[in-house]
């Protein structure tokens, strides 16, 4: 009993170092984190009379492997089972009815999950990353698949979708490689951009409907190629047409398949900022911003406008500035070799799996779709912003990989706020700023995977602190 932390019937902190743990009686809520990051853990048994697992309860126990669940536990909430990359089974109760946003995200050795018919939701990013899962059924009571419920799992070979889900979320399946059959009953009415990304290997479609009954399913085509060029079968068994090999004097009226296709930009595209031409009066609106050198010389002009004056009262910087920062990428004097070797110590920290979702995602990422995001950054989830930063880093756009990590950052994805703290550290990509690095790298110090470097980097801080140019910063420790 030592070994729990207890607060009424709470178990707050699991604080023994066993391989095998058995949850004492009466305990009825695991509370959260209270086993997270035990990287000795291996099996997990909670009592009868626990109700709930509390969000992020077991995250990053990556030697977990099994953890028997009571039938008594009705809520697990979101993150619970975070990163534990050796999970490789799980047993929902009948109890539970919603499976939160990333509960079992990163666990790379799930191969079964038993979801009971109490389940009516599966939230976002649930079963994310999960890359040993092959199979997935939805039952008809799920009413609702989150965004990117199934992302990156890349080697699933085949869904069925129940008649509970109507709608097809964003991101849906994207990255899942390995994805070659799809099922859906006639309740199906959309299909949302970009809900079968990236999922190369993707050939049959099956359908309880006819093809008449299809024709009223909106499919947005928009990232979603590989499932408009599948094989459809109609009434889940017959092979009616394949769209892409048979052309449309060869079928009859009857047979004769008809998308409702609606091509439609991403939803982040629908925010739209000022005009370009309202603030900086000299970059035409029509003329799209692509070279690093000229984003950089628009910031510095916002910089150097003073707001609230008329635009002809507006001061002009001086020639010589305009030409000497716009000679360079980046506000950076780190040579390309230096910030070359910086990233690829970085993409050396990544899991296998996530590294090759990510080169799928750079290998499949057009011009068009890379302003769309790029323009969209800090409107998007934190997730989506760090995993945009690694795609840049693929495609060696170091600058924007600084600013996607920047955006993640701000949002709580702590290997994004290592890597932001590193950059205004060296200035790599970023003016150099001994504060910023280290109010950024103090949140990493105690992390399993990043804590000792970021601790070592802190030292080089206070290094840069004892010197003369520096001599009036003051830096405020925080208790993290």
């Amino acid at each position: 009993m030592n070994d729990f932390r207890m607060v009424g019937n709470t178990l707050v902190k699991y604080t023994g170092n066993e391989d095998h743990v058995f949850v004492p009686e009466g305990v009825t809520v695991i509370g959260g984190q209270a086993f997270a990051y035990h990287q000795n853990l291996v099996s997990v048994v909670l009592p009868e009379g626990v109700v709930s697992i509390a969000e992020k309860a077991f995250d990053s126990c990556v030697n977990l492997t099994s953890v028997t669940i009571p039938s008594t536990v009705s809520l697990i909430d979101g993150g619970a089972f975070f990163g534990c990359r050796s999970l490789d089974h799980v047993v929902i109760p009948n109890g539970v009815t919603f499976i939160a946003a990333k509960t079992f995200l990163g666990c790379r050795s799930l191969k079964t999950i038993t979801v009971p018919e109490t389940v009516q939701m599966i939230g976002d990013e649930a079963f994310r990353r999960c890359s040993s899962l092959e199979e997935m059924a939805i039952g008809d009571q799920i009413t609702s698949l989150g965004k990117g419920a199934f992302a990156d799992c890349v080697s699933l070979k085949s869904c069925s979708l129940g008649a509970g889900i109507e709608y097809l979320r964003w991101n849906t399946f994207y990255g899942c490689l390995s994805l070659e059959k799809v099922s859906f009953t006639k309740t199906l009415r959309e299909i949302e951009f970009g809900a079968f990304d990236s999922c190369r290997s993707l050939t049959d479609v099956f359908y309880s409907g006819d093809a008449s009954e299809w024709r009223v399913v909106a499919v947005k085509g928009q990232r979603n190629e590989t499932f408009l060029r599948a094989t459809y079968h109609f009434n889940n068994t017959e092979l009616l047409i394949e769209p892409d090999h048979v052309s449309a004097t060869e079928l009859n009226s009857t047979e004769q398949l008809s998308f409702d296709v609606v091509e439609e930009v991403p939803i982040v595209e629908e925010v739209k900022e000022a005009p370009i031409e309202e603030v900086i009066p000299e970059v035409k609106a029509e003329e799209p911003v692509k070279e690093e050198s000229d984003i950089h010389q628009i910031e510095m002009d916002l910089g150097e406008l003073s707001f609230g004056k008329p635009k002809g009262d507006r001061k002009k910087k001086p020639l010589e500035r305009k030409i000497r920062t716009s000679q360079k990428s980046t506000a950076s004097d780190v040579s390309e070799d230096f910030k070359k070797e910086f990233y690829e110590s970085f993409m050396a920290t990544l899991s296998e799996d996530f590294k090759e979702s990510i080169k799928a995602a750079a290998d499949g990422m057009t011009e068009e779709n890379f302003e769309a995001q790029s323009e969209a950054l800090f409107l998007v989830p934190a997730q989506e912003a760090y995993e945009f930063g690694c795609v840049c880093l693929f495609m060696g756009r170091y600058n924007w990989a600084f600013r996607s990590f920047l955006s993640a950052a701000g949002k709580g994805i702590l290997p994004a706020q290592f890597y932001v703290g590193s950059c205004f550290l060296y200035g790599i990509d970023t003016t150099k700023k001994i504060v910023d690095a280290a109010r950024w790298l103090t949140k990493c110090k105690h992390h399993m995977t990043y804590g000792e470097k970021a601790i070592e980097l802190l030292a080089v801080v206070d290094a840069e602190l004892d010197k003369p140019e520096n001599a009036g910063l003051k830096i405020k420790r925080g208790k993290k």
